[in-house]
């Protein structure tokens, strides 16, 4: 009987909580995901290859004016 009590007890104060208040959604014009091969399929090269591609479409002249 008290495990139940306690357990009631538990509930009320979780309820009792504040709880946060989730921030208005922001406004922006691009949602960029950026997926990145980790695995153990590639290798240093691989890994060059892809840093390299990343770094060149994010500083070319129409990425950035799409941004």
């Amino acid at each position: 009987m008290l495990d139940m009590l306690s357990l009631l007890a538990c509930l009320g104060c979780a309820q009792a909580a504040p709880v946060p208040v989730p921030a208005a959604p922001a406004a922006v014009d691009v949602e960029l995901v950026l997926a990145v091969d980790i695995s153990t399929s590639m290798d240093e090269r691989e890994f060059a290859l892809q840093r390299a591609g990343y770094v060149e479409a994010l500083r070319h002249p129409d990425f950035i004016r799409a941004v």
